[in-house]
């Protein structure tokens, strides 16, 4: 229950940052935040978040159907496995038991 605290506080603390960060030339009781605010216009600001959206859509999404396509492919009689000796370096055991067997001979 406390981990769950902690985290909302230092979510609510890491928003105030950043709110404060975007804002440096804003100062309290000399320049209101509506007088520092940016004169761009609405349709400028959708149209590059719009670009932006579609972007990361048609990357992702690209992305996605390439991993399904290799997931979905059976491996061949041919291919090879995993290479033993970066099996052994990496400490991953074939077969736990027999290991364990062979550790204990």
């Amino acid at each position: 229950m406390l981990y769950g605290a902690g985290g909302v506080c230092c979510d609510a603390c890491g928003l105030v940052v950043t709110e404060v960060g975007r804002q440096p030339f804003t100062v309290y009781r000399l320049l209101r935040a509506a007088d520092s605010t940016s004169t761009v216009e609405l349709s400028a600001i959708a149209g590059s978040a719009t670009a932006f959206v579609s972007v990361y859509i048609v990357v992702f999404g690209v992305g996605f159907i390439y991993m399904l396509r290799v997931l979905v492919q059976a491996p061949t009689s041919g291919e090879h496995g995993p290479n033993p000796e970066l099996a052994e370096m990496s400490g991953a055991r074939s077969d736990p038991a027999t290991k364990s067997l062979e550790e204990r001979s």
